[in-house]
């Protein structure tokens, strides 16, 4: 497990300075996280070796200056940055208020979007058991990340 989360979060930082360094030139950058969707198909599809899979893809190109979309909101800050020790408050204000500005950005890019633009996808998704079958999949593309088990106590989470 240590090594795969040591692999996955070293491609991610490769990633992101990727991406700033990219952005600097003027080009514009798409992260593909949905590349995790298919693990098995996308390692097949790039003719990728046992035990080597897709941690996401980058989109690269000049954008279209007249075609850039506006900035959608981001978290508030409160919600994303904590000082000294993790604020475990329920933040239900700024979250209703975050969804209400994402659900104003995405109307006026004429999508129909539901009220709670944000908070409806993501809990959605952590309660959906999204990717729930990537750990077996991962498993037959050759990972050992959670063996079934070691000394007789199972590694995997209850």
């Amino acid at each position: 497990l240590e090594t795969f989360l040591i692999s996955t979060i070293d491609a991610s930082l490769v990633g992101m300075t990727a991406m700033t360094a990219a952005e600097s030139l003027g080009l514009g950058v798409v992260m593909i996280g949905a590349m995790r969707n298919h693990p098995s198909k996308v390692a097949e599809l790039l003719g990728l070796p046992s035990s080597v899979y897709v941690t996401f893809g980058m989109c690269l190109g000049w954008p279209e200056k007249d075609n850039i979309p506006p900035q959608k909101s981001r978290l508030p800050e409160q919600l994303v940055v904590h000082r000294e020790k993790y604020d475990n408050s329920n933040p239900v204000d700024l979250i209703k208020q975050h969804d209400l500005e994402l659900g104003e950005h995405y109307a006026s890019l004429g999508k129909n979007i539901q009220s709670a633009a944000w908070s409806g996808p993501i809990t959605r998704n952590l309660s959906g058991g999204m990717r729930s079958e990537n750990l077996g999949i991962l498993k037959k593309m050759g990972f050992d990340i959670c063996p079934d088990s070691v000394g007789g106590t199972s590694m995997l989470p209850v």
